[in-house]
C-alpha cells in the first residue's frame, strides 16, 4: 500500500480493517474448538506448526515488536484457520457457501454504492463494498466468481447465473487490472470442466454483465481522475505496467540480502525501508509527501519479515497442501485450484496475504484442498485438543482488546479536536499510545501539540515515537519543526540533518535548515528546497496527493517571497 505521509488512524486500527481483523481471529477460535473433538494432525499441521513458531521466533528478535504483533495475530490465525480446515470435519458447503455470498454481496453493494449514497459504507468514492479496497474487492470477487461457477453451477442455474452476472459487472467496475487478469485466466480453466451448456450458459453470463457494466459504470458518485477510466486500466494492463514496482523490489531484494536469515520480523517492513529506498535504484514510491509501507509482493515479503527460512517453510506447505490433489481432479476442486491459484497470482503484486477478506479466502480454499490426504494423519491428543482454543482465544485477546480501545481512543480523539477540544483530544491519542505503543500515536500527538503552540510536548511526542520507528522521517521532520520553535538550534538542525540522510531531496528539511541558516548558506538551501519542491510535485500520484499538493504549493510560495529581492524603495 501507498499511503500519505499526513498521519492517521493506524491501519490495524481503523474502521476499515480492525473489524475484519476481529472476524477472522473469532471464526479461527470458533473453528478450532469445533475441530478440537476429531481434530488431525497431519504434515499440514505440522509444518503450519514449525512455520507458526518461526514467525514468532522472527518477531521476537526483531526491532518493531509492537507494531508487528497485530501483523503476527492475523498470520497465526490464518494458520490455526488452515490447520481447523485441512484436519477439522466441516462441511465444505458450510465454509464456502458464506464466502462465496460475501463475494456476491460485496458486489451488489460496491455496484449500488456508485449511485447511491450509503453513509455507512466506508471509502464510498471508490467501489469497494465492504471489502477494504477497490483492489481487494477486485481479487476477492475474481477468486469467488470462480468458486461461484464451479460448485453452483447445474441445479441452481439461476442463481449462480445471477451470481456470476453481479459479481462480473462488480469486477469490471473496480478497474482493479489484476482481478481482470485472473479472473479471465481463472473462467478459461474451470470452463475446461463445465458442460458445453453450461459452458455456453457462463459465457453469455460474462459477456452480458461486462456489457452492461461498461455503459452503466462508473456511476456519478465515483471519484475517477482518468477520463477513460476503462481503456486506460485495460491498457496498462496490456502493458504490464507494475507502478514502479521494480524499483521497490529490486530495494526490497538488497533488504533480504542484509537480514537473510531471520528477517526483520512481522510487518517490520514500513519500519526498516527508509533505509533501502535508494539501495540500488531510486524509488519514487518512497518520496516525503507518500511513502511505501509494503513491497506488493507476497513472497517477497515473506522474505524480508521471516527471512529465507521462513520463505521456505511457506513454499513447504504449499506443497504438502497440494500434493494429494488428484492429477485428474473433479469440477469443484478444479474451482477450488484455480480460486487458490488467482489469489497466489494477485499476491505477486499486491497485498493479498495481508488484508483479512483475501487472507481468509485464500486459507479456507487452501485448508478445503489439503482435506484430500488426511486419512492417515494422527488425530491430535484430546487434552491439547481442548486446551489449544482457548490458548487461542487468550493470546488473541491480549493483543485485540488493547488494539479496540485504542481505535476508540483514536475516533474521540479526532472527534474532539474537530470540537476543538484540544486537551480531551490529547488524553485519547495518549490512551491510544499507551494500549499499543504505536508510533503513530505519538505522531499525532505531537502534531496536534504542534497546531497548539506547545513545543515542548510536540517534541517530547515526537521523540517517543521515533524510539520505536528510528527511521520515520515524519517524525524526525516534526522533531525538527519542534525543536525550531522551542529556539533549540543545534537540536532542530539534527533533526532536519537525520531527514536528509533518508530523504536527500526532502524539500520541507531543506527549508527547515534554511530557516536556521544566515546568509549565502541561507539562499543555496532555499534554492535547493525549491528544486526538490518541484521535483516532488512530479512524483506525486494524482489520486493521493492532493493535500500534499496543497502543502507543497504553499511551501513553494514562500520560498519564492524569501528568495525574491528585496523592493527598492523611490
Amino acid at each position: 500500500m501507498v499511503l500519505a505521509v499526513a498521519v492517521q488512524v493506524p491501519w490495524t486500527q481503523s474502521a476499515v480493517v480492525l473489524p475484519r481483523r476481529l472476524a477472522m481471529h473469532a471464526l479461527a477460535v470458533v473453528l478450532l474448538l469445533h475441530a478440537s473433538r476429531r481434530l488431525r494432525w497431519g504434515a499440514v499441521g505440522a509444518v503450519a506448526c514449525a512455520l507458526g513458531l518461526w514467525q514468532a521466533l522472527t518477531w521476537m528478535v526483531s526491532e518493531a515488536r509492537w507494531m508487528g504483533m497485530p501483523r503476527l495475530m492475523d498470520e497465526v490465525s490464518a494458520l490455526v484457520l488452515l490447520v481447523g480446515v485441512a484436519g477439522g470435519r466441516l462441511p465444505r458447503r458450510t465454509l464456502l457457501w458464506p464466502l462465496v455470498l460475501a463475494g456476491s454481496a460485496g458486489a451488489v453493494l460496491g455496484l449500488v454504492q456508485q449511485w447511491v449514497e450509503l453513509p455507512w459504507l466506508l471509502q464510498a468514492t471508490r467501489p469497494s463494498g465492504f471489502f477494504v479496497s477497490r483492489a481487494v474487492a477486485g481479487e476477492y470477487v475474481a477468486a469467488s466468481l470462480l468458486l461461484t461457477v464451479g460448485f453452483m453451477t447445474g441445479r441452481r442455474s439461476l442463481l449462480a447465473l445471477g451470481m456470476v452476472g453481479l459479481q462480473v459487472a462488480f469486477l469490471v467496475s473496480t478497474r482493479s487490472r489484476t482481478g481482470w487478469a485472473v479472473a479471465a485466466l481463472g473462467l478459461l480453466w474451470v470452463g475446461i470442466w463445465l458442460t458445453r451448456r453450461e459452458r455456453r450458459a457462463v459465457g453469455a453470463t460474462v459477456a452480458l454483465a461486462v456489457a452492461l457494466a461498461l455503459v452503466l459504470t462508473p456511476g456519478p458518485r465515483l471519484d475517477w481522475h482518468a477520463p477513460r477510466p476503462y481503456a486506460d486500466s485495460l491498457l496498462s494492463l496490456s502493458r504490464l505496467e507494475l507502478g514502479g514496482r521494480l524499483a521497490t523490489w529490486r530495494n526490497t531484494l538488497s533488504l533480504v540480502a542484509d537480514h537473510p536469515w531471520l528477517g526483520v520480523g512481522p510487518g517490520g517492513f514500513a519500519a526498516t525501508y527508509p533505509a533501502y529506498h535508494r539501495a540500488v535504484v531510486r524509488d519514487e514510491a518512497f518520496s516525503t509527501g507518500q511513502q511505501i509501507e509494503e513491497p506488493h509482493n507476497e513472497p517477497l515479503r515473506a522474505a524480508v519479515e521471516w527471512g529465507i527460512p521462513g520463505l521456505v517453510l511457506a513454499a513447504l506447505l504449499v506443497v504438502v497442501l497440494l500434493r494429494w490433489v488428484p492429477r485428474r481432479p473433479g469440477r469443484r476442486t478444479a474451482s477450488l485450484l484455480g480460486a487458490l491459484a488467482a489469489l497466489g497470482l494477485s499476491s505477486l503484486v499486491s497485498l493479498t496475504f495481508v488484508v483479512p477478506p483475501t487472507l481468509l479466502l485464500a486459507t479456507c480454499v487452501a485448508g478445503l484442498l489439503g482435506r484430500a490426504h488426511r486419512g492417515g494423519a494422527p488425530r491430535l491428543p484430546r487434552s491439547l485438543a481442548r486446551l489449544s482454543p482457548v490458548l487461542l482465544l487468550g493470546l488473541l485477546a491480549w493483543v485485540d482488546v488493547p488494539q479496540w480501545r485504542a481505535s476508540r481512543a483514536w475516533r474521540q480523539a479526532e472527534e474532539a479536536a474537530r470540537q476543538g477540544s484540544l486537551r480531551s483530544a490529547h488524553e485519547g491519542l495518549r490512551d491510544a499510545a499507551r494500549h499499543t505503543h504505536d508510533a503513530t500515536s505519538y505522531a499525532r500527538l505531537a502534531e496536534m501539540a504542534q497546531s497548539a503552540g506547545d513545543a515542548p510536548h510536540c517534541a517530547e511526542a515526537a521523540r517517543e515515537g521515533l524510539r520505536l520507528v528510528p527511521r520515520s522521517t515524519h517524525l524526525l521532520h516534526l522533531l525538527g519543526e519542534c525543536e525550531a520553535r522551542r529556539g533549540d538550534k543545534a537540536a532542530a538542525a539534527t533533526a532536519y540533518t537525520q531527514e536528509l540522510r533518508l530523504l536527500p531531496e526532502s524539500p520541507y528539511a531543506l527549508w527547515g535548515l534554511a530557516r536556521l541558516s544566515t546568509g549565502a548558506t541561507r539562499t543555496h538551501l532555499l534554492q535547493q528546497a525549491a528544486a526538490a519542491a518541484r521535483l516532488e510535485w512530479s512524483l506525486l500520484p494524482p489520486s493521493l496527493g492532493r493535500e500534499e499538493r496543497e502543502r507543497l504549493q504553499r511551501l513553494t510560495q514562500r520560498m519564492e517571497e524569501e528568495l525574491a529581492p528585496p523592493a527598492v524603495e523611490e
